[in-house]
This record gives C-alpha cells, structure tokens and sequence, in this order.
C-alpha cells in the first residue's frame, strides 16, 4: 500500500460505496467525481485509489442500457472501510462484499441511481434528503419472531430544510418482476409493521435516524416501465374491492404504497410518477 492523500471526492466516493456497496464507473463520474474532465481521468483515479488498497474492483457485466464501460464494478477494502468508520463513526460491512462480487451486485447499482436521484433533485422544490440507510442497518425484527422482519432494500427521510415534519421511505428495489408471493409477504409485514406506533418509533432510535419521521411510505421500484404495468397488477390485487366482505387472509392494506420506476425516477423523481396503491384511483400517476 502507497501513502495517498484522499481528496474531498475520493472521501465521498467511500462513503457511498459504504452505503450502496457496489458502484460502477458511469455512476462514479457523474454524481462523484464531478469535476473530472472525462471518465477516463476517473479511471485513473480509481486506478490509484486500488493500488493505495482502498478499493478494488470486480469485472462484472455491463448494465444494459446504462454503462458504457468495460464493466468494472467497486467496492471497499478493509482499509477503505476503516476510513469510513473514521470519517462518519461507524460502519457497518460484511467481509463478503470484498471477497466476491454476488449476484445482486446490479440490484445495488441501480439502487444507487434512485437514492442519487432525490439527492440531488430534491433541492429543486425545497426539500432535502436528511438521513439515507442502507440495507443491512435498515433491516428491522419488529415483533418476537423471524416473520416479523422488515428489510427495505434501503430507507429514506425526505423533508423541507427549516421544518421537522419528515416522511420516510421504505425503498423496494424490484429484482425483474416479483412474484405475487413475495410482494404479498413484503406488504403484509410493511402493514404490521406500521399498525405498531411503538415499533415506529424503536426503529427510529435503532437506526439513529438523523430526523424524525411523522410520516410513512413503501416505495415499490420497477426497473422499467414495462415490469411495473406487471407489479402494479400484483399489488392492485392485494387491494380489497369494493363490495367486497372481509377476508382475514386478504387484508389489503391501508398503508401509503406507491410505484414506479427506475427510469422516471432518474428523469423526475419528485415530479407526478407515482402510482399511489392505497388509492381509488392507482392508475392515474401522481407526485409523492
């Protein structure tokens, strides 16, 4: 390992590697390393940062439709790690990640994309995002057993700058198109979860929130427009219709659920792209 001296952009790229565990080289040189000329001088540096044994990276394929590059996927080293913990801490990581890239490695990348989106669009109508959670800290046993378990692909708090009202989000990156099991069980649990004041507020702490929630929402995310037509299906047939008599083993929900996908969140994340579940009316798009 060489000395290097981290700069401002190479710090912020560890933190959001910590938090999203795997990024690639388009996502690096459009939200990181911003001041560079080309990705080619981002190359370069990552190449450094490797060599200095912060990061190392894994040849995976290329998103389709998104990457334009050889593929390289990064990740955090030991070291690298380390330097988050001191930079923010606290850290929180699975050997795993470095030793081998798994196959949910592009369910992470475009994760990335969606978080980065309000990141850096929420500003435009006076809102910020204050807290974003990954996954392994998001994660949550409710209740007393391990049916009662929440684990959001990752969680965000999104509010006004000067005001304390905030609403989190619980962010459900869609891997293709989700059986109807799955989606079922994921609504059931979110449904128990936020019937339970008491658990919303141990949850609040066990994360370290850095704001209040007042408010909550289940974020489905498709990754096109196409796949969500079909988890929209899934989701609006969880919904009791009307007319119909009660059914202890179809509860519906009441909750706030919405949908939509990853291209319109890349393009508007705040604008009307929402599909609004819990809602009479789900098919007509509206904003958050």
């Amino acid at each position: 390992m060489k000395h290097l001296i981290l700069l401002d952009a190479d710090k912020d790229l560890l933190i959001k590697l910590h938090d999203f565990v795997y990024l690639d080289i388009d996502f690096i040189f459009s939200h990181i390393y911003t001041k560079y000329p080309n990705a080619q001088t981002t190359r370069n540096r990552l190449t450094t940062l490797v060599e200095a044994g912060y990061i190392k990276y894994f040849k995976g394929a290329a998103i389709p439709g998104r990457t334009k590059n050889t593929g390289n996927i990064y990740t955090l080293t030991s070291t690298g790690v380390s330097v988050v913990e001191e930079i923010q801490g606290y850290s929180k990581w699975s050997s795993y990640w470095t030793k081998e890239l798994p196959v949910w490695y592009r369910h992470s990348i475009m994760l990335a994309r969606a978080a980065i989106s309000y990141v850096e669009k929420a500003p435009q109508v006076d809102l910020a995002v204050k807290d974003y959670v990954q996954e392994s800290r998001a994660s949550y046993e409710y209740g007393g057993t391990s049916e009662q378990v929440i684990r959001p692909d990752g969680f965000m708090i999104i509010g006004a700058k000067d005001r304390e009202e905030n609403f989190g989000i619980f962010m459900e990156m869609e891997r293709f198109v989700s059986k109807r099991l799955v989606v079922q069980e994921k609504v059931r649990r979110y449904e128990e979860f936020l019937n339970d004041l008491t658990a919303q507020q141990k949850y609040q702490y066990k994360i370290g929130a850095e704001e209040e929630v007042s408010f909550w929402k289940v974020l489905f995310i498709s990754e096109t427009k196409e796949s969500m037509k079909k988890t929209m299906k899934v989701l609006g047939s969880l919904k009791p219709k009307a007319g119909d008599s009660p059914n202890p083993h179809r509860p519906g929900f009441e909750m706030s659920v919405i949908l939509t996908s990853l291209d319109q969140i890349q393009e508007n994340p705040l604008g009307a792209i929402y599909h609004h579940m819990d809602s009479d009316h789900y098919e007509e798009a509206q904003t958050l």
